[in-house]
């Protein structure tokens, strides 16, 4: 048998050895490496956002005492029809209603509270009206629920005159009309 010289031993000893350690890098060095830098990379992510954290919680009691602010100054506001609950409410807008309705120079003839609805931190408080008035009355009421506070919102205005002969026998429109309408407001806060 042939046997190698001892150099070309040593180098392929050498060889065997470089290619182990070249393995054992690439296989167990390299992925602890990049693990390494991965770890890194979401701290400094994990430190960027705790710095944007305690930057809000800083502002925190400002943005708080904003609030607080902004709500008493609704609550406050003539906008919203005022009432500890939607019962006083209900009334409160009912007899607005028909303050309204007569300093026009109508009369109310019914009034039919409507089922409160909640949302969005409001409570919509609206009433089902029939009235009678001349046609000045009538624009005088609608510009003053237009106009006035609290805010007031009309739907389903339904307008009805009636003729009546007159001593020669011709039809006559009766100055007085009559109306059904719903008008509706809202309250702060959720339905009670």
């Amino acid at each position: 048998m042939n046997r190698l010289p001892a150099w070309a031993n040593r180098a392929a000893a050498v060889a065997v050895l470089v290619l182990l350690v070249a393995g054992l890098a690439l296989g167990a060095v390299l992925p602890a490496v990049n693990s390494y830098q991965q770890a890194r990379a979401e701290l400094a992510d994990a430190r960027e956002m705790l710095a944007r954290y305690r930057a809000v919680a800083e502002h925190g009691e400002a943005m708080r005492a904003a609030v607080d602010r902004l709500q008493k100054a609704q609550a406050d506001s003539d906008l919203f029809v005022r009432g500890e609950s939607d019962s006083l409410a209900a009334a409160n807008l009912q007899q607005h209603l028909k303050s309204m309705v007569n300093e026009a120079g109508g009369n109310t003839q019914s009034v039919q509270s409507l089922s409160p609805q909640a949302r969005d931190g409001l409570t919509r408080i609206g009433m089902r009206l029939k009235i009678s008035a001349t046609v000045r009355g009538l624009a005088e009421i609608l510009e003053r629920v237009e106009t006035q506070r609290p805010l007031l919102f009309v739907r389903n205005l339904r307008v009805s005159g009636s003729l009546r002969q007159t001593d020669e026998g011709r039809p006559k429109m009766q100055p007085k009309l009559l109306v059904a309408l719903t008008v509706a407001g809202f309250r702060l806060g959720g339905t009670s």
